[in-house]
């Protein structure tokens, strides 16, 4: 334990070597018990080299962070323990606002020396479990251990539920918009095959005539001019939204995309 391994690994290791004694190990239980008391007597050690890695900035910020503000029933800890919600322009503005804190809380302890990756996740789980009240009653080196354990590795947790978050965003925005093209595609298409049979008759009937003027005249008494335009407006709308898709709906909604 004094070396910083994780108790789940010393357990181990111990029942290896009094194996190797070929001592009969006692129950599940009392092993377990025996082991947890020895890393008691050791963890001491361990918490004053991981809490004398925190500055005394980061320990104020670390006392921010276990404090429950008047106009608030939960702390900015419970906050960054919470699963996120699903993503929308929202909740990832709130949440990248968590991920914030923790980077501003952990500023200096982006690295955790002396001690193993195993014992950090060990006291990162261990923070994770316990909640605000019961964190600010511990010792102060064993509170600033394990709270900047748990940040640094929320660090990196966070960051990977806001890419989560933002897959989520992109891929709603994409199926709306997705529908969306297809329903205007769908209202185009049945007003495009009216006015292309609109547009082909006129031409066709234009072109039988043997005096081009007089038959534009005529065909314009026979087929009204905006019906004409409204017929070409539809049928180029109904090109354009073939080639474009829903990227151009998406540009429509988002033009910066």
């Amino acid at each position: 334990m004094a070396d910083g391994e994780a108790p789940g690994a010393i357990a181990s290791q111990a029942e290896q070597l009094v194996r190797s004694w070929r001592y009969v190990l006692p129950r599940a239980t009392v092993f377990t018990r025996m082991i947890s008391s020895l890393c008691a007597r050791a963890e001491g050690d361990v918490f004053e080299r991981i809490a004398a890695q925190v500055s005394a900035e980061g320990r104020r910020r670390i006392d921010e962070l276990l404090a429950v503000p008047e106009e608030d029933q939960r702390s900015l800890l419970f906050r960054l323990k919470k699963y996120p919600p699903h993503g929308n322009a929202q909740t990832i503005k709130d949440y990248l606002a968590h991920y914030q804190v923790a980077v501003r809380t952990a500023w200096n302890v982006t690295e955790i020396k002396s001690v193993t990756q195993a014992l950090i996740e060990h006291l990162f789980h261990a923070a994770k479990r316990h909640d605000a009240w019961y964190l600010k009653r511990l010792p102060e080196a064993k509170r600033y251990a394990m709270v900047a354990c748990f940040l640094v590795e929320t660090r990196k947790t966070v960051l990977d539920h806001l890419i989560e978050m933002n897959d989520q965003h992109l891929t709603k925005l994409i199926g709306e918009c997705r529908r969306a093209a297809d329903e205007r595609q769908r209202k185009y298409w049945k007003v495009t095959r009216e006015g292309q049979d609109l547009l082909v008759g006129s031409m066709e009937w234009m072109l039988e005539q043997k005096q081009p003027r007089e038959a534009w005249g005529a065909l314009l008494e026979r087929t009204p001019e905006s019906e004409l335009r409204q017929a070409c407006v539809h049928y180029r709308e109904s090109r354009r939204l073939e080639q474009t898709g829903y990227v151009g709906v998406l540009r429509e909604r988002r033009p910066g995309v």
